[in-house]
């Protein structure tokens, strides 16, 4: 039987791209990571890392390995978890990608509560704006998101919906251009560009007498981070777009200004979108991931509903 210790440390290289970050978080010196790594490499008669001055990458063989290995090693440890105490007492690392401003306003404040209930778990959140992330190779366990994912071997949660988007500025910037009166006003100010809307920028509204008038936004700013966004509309930089969930109380502390509030906001962003947990589907489902997707459940209720999206096993 192959050593599943040397395998798992190559997975843990391969992830960091450092033997030396291996090994802090495996608790091992440089030298018994080395070591280890090359007797799985003797064991297996290939080399699996080009071993470079400033970097380690993968070879051939070694991204062939971590490809088929992820899964297996994933499935195993799901496996042990769902015969052992950690059903009943969630512990070990969960890998969280976030978006920053769900991060800080939503998750981060309820998370106190959740470690003190969780003593032995800990959790990683890892701030991405990536839509697309694969959640296999890069080890995470839940991607909190805004869009659904193309691939059947994920499942989505539906976490709440995302909230009316509203056009805003800042008092500051405000005082040096005079506020739109109109969308067409628009194309006279500076306009902080956000996520998708920086390639081939346009805002839609719709009016109160439902009728739609589009224009092109231009601005020396684009972000891809709510927060960013939110910080750039603070500072004075331009007028942009957020959810109005998420700066209720810039608007209520008069830090941040709405702006055509007659009229509904049709793009950047349309549809059925919301938020969602993301995971990898699986005939298991390990304490620490069940109880952090029930944890999200709970954060999310008092301000939206959460429901499975169709076809998604429920939790």
């Amino acid at each position: 039987m192959r050593d599943l210790s040397g395998l798992r440390l190559f997975v843990l290289a391969a992830q960091h791209k450092s033997f030396a970050a291996a090994a802090r978080q495996a608790q091992l010196s440089n030298a018994s990571m080395s070591r280890q790594i090359s007797a799985l490499e003797r064991n297996l008669s290939v080399r699996l890392f080009n071993r470079g001055t400033r970097a380690l990458t993968l070879t051939e063989a070694g991204r062939i390995l971590l490809a088929r290995l992820l899964p297996m090693l994933s499935e195993m440890d799901e496996i042990f978890d769902s015969v052992s105490l950690l059903e009943a007492e969630p512990r070990g690392l969960l890998r969280v990608a976030i978006r920053g401003l769900i991060a800080s306003q939503r998750v981060i404040p309820a998370l106190p509560a959740f470690l003190d209930a969780h003593p032995h778990l800990e959790i990683d959140l890892q701030i991405s704006t990536d839509e697309n992330k694969d959640l296999v190779t890069e080890n995470i366990d839940v991607d909190i998101r805004f869009d659904l994912p193309d691939s059947g071997d994920l499942v989505a949660k539906r976490l709440g919906p995302i909230t009316q988007l509203v056009l805003l500025a800042s008092p500051a910037y405000l005082a040096k251009r005079a506020a739109p009166i109109s969308v067409k006003d628009l194309s006279e100010h500076s306009a902080i560009l956000y996520g998708a809307q920086v390639e081939q920028p346009v805002w839609e509204f719709a009016g109160p007498d439902g009728a739609t008038t589009r224009v092109m936004p231009v601005g020396q700013l684009s972000v891809d981070d709510g927060g960013m966004n939110r910080s750039a509309l603070l500072a004075g930089v331009g007028i942009g777009i957020m959810p109005l969930e998420e700066i209720k109380r810039e608007l209520a502390g008069g830090r941040l200004i709405r702006l055509l509030s007659d009229h509904r906001i049709i793009r950047p962003r349309t549809g059925n979108e919301g938020i969602y947990a993301v995971y990898q589907r699986s005939a298991y489902q390990t304490g620490k991931l069940r109880s952090f997707l029930e944890f999200l459940d709970c954060t999310f209720r008092a301000s939206s509903g959460s429901e499975t999206i169709p076809g998604t096993p429920a939790i």
